[in-house]
């Protein structure tokens, strides 16, 4: 009740932030409770300002931080008004690791992300015939008409969604997450 009066007296909303995957010394320093809560204006704090701002409270990197809000990953360069972050809204800080072989692995997901994403697009543009293409069909197997955008749209996120299903069922949950996210985003 007090966050709400004080974002509707002054405009500045309250964010719970929770944390995950941070080394024992940052644990017990992002349980304090001065780091538990954040007021800010979202109409003025873009997604850099906001993961800069939350880095000094804890004294951590902003590079090492991954910010997710209603299951899907903060912009840094959107306002978070703009990406459906609230008054008393609850956001997931996430540690990414530095070192090596973490940003290797990144750097893999990412590219079999593009290279997903590049061969939906090629499967889903329209053709000559006689070349393969992807159609859409409904349950009874009747082809879809559907504008070439949505076409390519569905199926850039369904190749996403198998590959992060594939990635789930192979026990890569921060490569799953990655691909649903991704999914999910295209979709939209």
């Amino acid at each position: 009740m007090e966050e709400r009066k004080k974002f509707q007296d002054t405009g500045m909303a309250t964010i719970r932030l929770r944390y995950s995957g941070f080394d024992a010394q940052t644990e017990t320093q992002v349980k304090n409770e001065a780091n538990i809560r954040m007021v800010l204006d979202l109409n003025a704090t873009n997604g850099r300002d906001f993961k800069a701002k939350i880095a000094e409270k804890i004294n951590v990197e902003p590079t090492r931080l991954k910010l997710i809000s209603g299951g899907r990953v903060i912009d840094e360069n959107t306002l978070l008004s703009v990406q459906n972050v609230k008054n008393g809204s609850q956001i997931m800080v996430l540690s990414v690791a530095g070192n090596h072989e973490s940003l290797k692995e990144v750097e893999d997901s990412w590219r079999e992300l593009e290279a997903t994403k590049d061969s939906a697009n090629f499967l889903a543009k329209e053709t000559s015939v006689g070349d393969f293409s992807l159609q859409v069909a409904d349950q009874s197997g009747r082809a879809l008409d559907l504008p070439q955008a949505e076409k390519n749209a569905l199926a850039v996120a369904l190749a996403l969604h198998e590959k992060g299903r594939a990635a789930l069922k192979a026990k890569l949950f921060s490569r799953a997450l990655v691909f649903l996210l991704e999914s999910d985003k295209v979709y939209k």
